[in-house]
């Protein structure tokens, strides 16, 4: 239900239906994750109060990965909005949660954060973690070619131009792809 109003988006109702998921449940960690979640929709200061439900979250269960994502996700977007913001707590928290939940998703999700740390051979060993554990994880395979072009300096954001032969006078022309 909190999702479904959040969608609309009536964020007002999705905090109040949170909170009272809260209520009947103060010691569960996917209530928490509720609040945090609505209250990262909201503004002012409605991230910092989310990050703190995080947190919460993970105190109550460890084993929460969809906090610990959650965690991450809001460190990776304050980053962009703030280059300064430190994005140590969020490693720390997706390395512990790591250790119980060995998966693609969470590998790819810590080599994300390497990469906007410009940690680049962590993120390269996550990203070959992840891939080692599902080859055929596509967001794994993206991050990875575009941490390989960021060590070769190469914007990853920039259009590739590819060099195309003319088939009468064999000269080459740039080609946007």
């Amino acid at each position: 239900l909190v999702n479904a109003y959040l969608k609309i988006p009536k964020v007002g109702e999705a905090l109040r239906t949170a909170k009272e998921a809260l209520s009947l449940m103060p010691k569960d960690a996917r209530a928490m994750l509720l609040v945090g979640r609505v209250l990262s929709q909201t503004p002012g200061d409605g991230r910092k109060k989310a990050i703190k439900a995080y947190a919460k979250a993970l105190k109550l269960d460890a084993l929460c990965y969809e906090a610990a994502i959650a965690f991450a996700d809001l460190h990776l977007l304050q980053h962009q909005q703030n280059p300064h913001t430190d994005l140590q707590p969020a490693i720390g928290v997706m390395t512990q949660s790591l250790q119980h939940h060995n998966k693609d998703f969470m590998h790819c999700k810590l080599g994300e954060l390497h990469t906007t740390a410009m940690n680049y051979p962590d993120a390269l060993t996550h990203f070959h973690r992840a891939l080692s554990l599902n080859s055929e994880f596509e967001p794994a395979r993206q991050a990875l070619e575009r941490l390989e072009k960021l060590m070769r300096g190469v914007d990853p954001d920039a259009e590739e131009e590819t060099e195309v032969e003319d088939g009468e006078n064999g000269d080459y022309l740039e080609q946007d792809v």
